[in-house]
């Protein structure tokens, strides 16, 4: 394996921009990442195509497992992804289908600058949901900058569409009303891949099965990443992420005491504590408009 990985790698593995990424996403046999065909066809599928929204898609690469981003390469990156966003204009939500365990050559956390970016881009009140790997390493900067990260539920991943076409319920619902934050927790737990298989009988799928039995009509979403060991970086660590919801009348549930909005540190947490008290704190979105345009994009992961 050759280290760092460049430009040369991902071009021959996953390259895609604008429109390429459209075709692909509705395409029988896509050549691109399952969980932005899954989107768009819950995008396709609620709001009408063509016609019913507009979809901006700005970027979708890939590489086979490596070592660390080349720091030149990621930059070129970053700058590709800063001009295709600033030319889109305003938007009404981000779609971002992540892996989040990558690393850089000069950083720990090239997922969180890629966030950090699109949110400095689409200003604060714009909904940004991104996807992830149940590899990921999830960083304050990543949770400060988004409304909602998703993480896989099997591993092997074989819901990478189903978790696309979650982030695309969850916008749509966040365009009908309010967008409180979610909370997380990370543990002082960095586990061995060998032992984060899903499959029954394994206690890790045990822990995301007891997460999902939390999700109710007053918790929209509960992640448990296991990270990814190898990675080696200060945000190393099982990430569980809940994600509350607001009543339609504005109130809020009591807030939990263990679990602290986005990138604060807090007390350690069960699963049951965490998703059962979890409470809420947003803000208004504007309604959902009659064809909303969403930005769509991967970086390397």
């Amino acid at each position: 394996m050759r280290h760092p990985f460049d430009r040369r790698d991902f071009e021959e593995h996953m390259y895609f921009r604008g429109e390429e990424i459209t075709r692909e996403a509705r395409a029988e046999h896509p050549s691109i990442h399952l969980g932005v065909c899954g989107f768009y066809k819950v995008m396709d599928d609620v709001l009408g195509s063509p016609g019913g929204w507009i979809d901006r898609p700005a970027l979708l690469i890939g590489s086979t497992p490596a070592g660390a981003v080349e720091e030149a390469f990621f930059n070129e990156f970053l700058g590709e992804l800063r001009q295709d966003l600033q030319a889109m204009g305003p938007l009404d939500g981000v779609y971002v289908c992540q892996h989040g365990g990558a690393i850089a050559t000069h950083t720990h956390d090239p997922d969180g600058e890629v966030f950090t970016l699109i949110r400095d881009i689409v200003g604060p009140d714009v909904p940004v949901i991104g996807t992830l790997d149940l590899h990921a390493n999830v960083s304050e900067a990543m949770m400060e900058a988004t409304d909602l990260l998703i993480g896989y539920r099997t591993n092997p991943h074989v819901d990478l569409y189903q978790r696309g076409e979650e982030a695309a319920k969850l916008m749509l619902e966040m365009f009908e009303g309010e967008r409180p934050v979610s909370y997380r927790v990370r543990l002082p737990l960095v586990a061995p891949s060998v032992t984060q298989l899903t499959a029954p009988g394994y206690p890790y799928g045990e822990l995301i099965a007891l997460g999902q039995r939390h999700v109710d009509a007053s918790v929209m979403n509960v992640t448990v990443l296991a990270g990814f060991a190898f990675a080696d970086t200060p945000k190393n660590g099982m990430t569980i992420i809940v994600r509350p919801v607001t009543t339609r009348n504005g109130q809020k549930t009591q807030r939990p005491n263990s679990l602290k909005p986005r990138g604060q540190k807090g007390a350690l947490s069960t699963i049951d504590d965490g998703s059962g008290r979890s409470g809420t704190a947003g803000r208004r979105c504007r309604p959902r408009p009659r064809a909303a345009r969403t930005g769509v994009c991967r970086s390397c992961g």
